[in-house]
């Protein structure tokens, strides 16, 4: 909200772009790590398997888990860093 807030101070006769170009940010902010993970979890789309009610991965796919959540994490950091010298 803050940015919304802000963009809509800076620039008075065009709230409605800059809060657009804002939210669209957001939406896309979200959606490329997800197709990152997907990719590095399940690269090989294997379907879940289902065991009673429950529907479950097999382990190799469970075992990917650790390393996407490191190479995020470098990502997220090195984002964080750029983010911040500037």
């Amino acid at each position: 909200m803050t940015s919304i807030f802000i963009s809509s101070k800076y620039f008075p006769q065009k709230k409605g772009m800059c809060s657009g170009i804002i939210n669209a940010g957001f939406g896309f902010g979200s959606f490329i790590p997800s197709i990152i993970t997907l990719n590095m979890c399940n690269p090989e789309s294997k379907k879940p398997t289902k065991i009673g009610n429950e529907f479950y991965f097999e382990a190799d796919i469970a075992d990917n888990v650790p390393a996407t959540l490191r190479v995020l994490g470098i990502f997220y950091f090195c984002l964080i860093v750029i983010g911040s010298l500037l």
